[in-house]
């Protein structure tokens, strides 16, 4: 949700990918990027690669857009 009224650039997208174990599944906080986000409520999509033995289902937590 962008709540101003201006296209957001290049926002980075932050959260915890956990396995079904409750194991971390990426190293770091920043899971991807999104190109451009228009005013108002709008859906985006992330590819994340994660190894085979990382159990599923697994668990999006505590995620946020930050840019600048």
């Amino acid at each position: 949700m962008n709540p101003s009224k201006e296209m957001v650039y290049n926002a980075d997208v932050y959260g915890r990918v956990l396995d079904s174990a409750n194991d971390p599944v990426l190293r770091s906080g920043r899971v991807g990027a999104i190109e451009s986000v228009p005013p108002g409520e709008s859906s985006f999509r992330l590819e994340i690669v994660v190894a085979f033995s990382q159990k599923p289902p697994l668990q999006l937590k505590n995620f946020k857009v930050s840019a600048v």
